[in-house]
Parts: structure tokens; C-alpha cells; sequence
């Protein structure tokens, strides 16, 4: 969770912290609306611990890395 994910890369704890941020920004933002996020499949993969509330280190244990490509639709009742 807290080691880069590459060389120099981002490690999953601040990816996971600034792609929350930016949906609970997105969402808050356009409670009436029809969102549409184009992004790579790391985003995806952080979508659901957000939006499900999985605590962040649930990746280290279960990580399949996810695939880079789909089409993910959430629904907020």
C-alpha cells in the first residue's frame, strides 16, 4: 500500500487518496446529473474501494490489478 507501484511511481495510498477526492469533488458537484469520467483503469480499480468503502488495505491482500479497460457504471440511490 505504501510502496510504489513502479520505479518512481505513485504509491496505491495516494492514488487511493486523490482519486476519492476527486469523486466525492466530482459527485457532490452533480447530485442531479449524468456523470461520465473518462480514465485508466487504475482510477476504475480506486472507484470501488471509494465507492464501496473497502478500507485501502484490502488491496495489498486481494490485488488482481484490474484490467485497463471497461465500462463501469454506478448507480446512486
Amino acid at each position: 500500500m505504501f510502496t510504489p507501484v513502479a520505479p518512481g511511481g505513485e504509491r496505491w495510498a495516494s492514488v487511493q487518496l486523490r482519486v476519492s477526492g476527486t469523486l466525492e469533488r466530482i459527485i457532490a458537484s452533480n447530485l442531479e446529473r449524468c456523470i461520465v469520467v473518462i480514465c485508466h483503469g487504475g482510477v476504475i480499480y480506486a472507484s470501488f474501494f471509494t465507492l464501496m468503502k473497502f478500507p485501502p488495505q484490502l488491496r495489498s491482500r486481494n490485488s488482481d490489478g484490474g484490467n485497463n479497460s471497461a465500462i463501469t457504471h454506478w448507480r446512486r440511490r
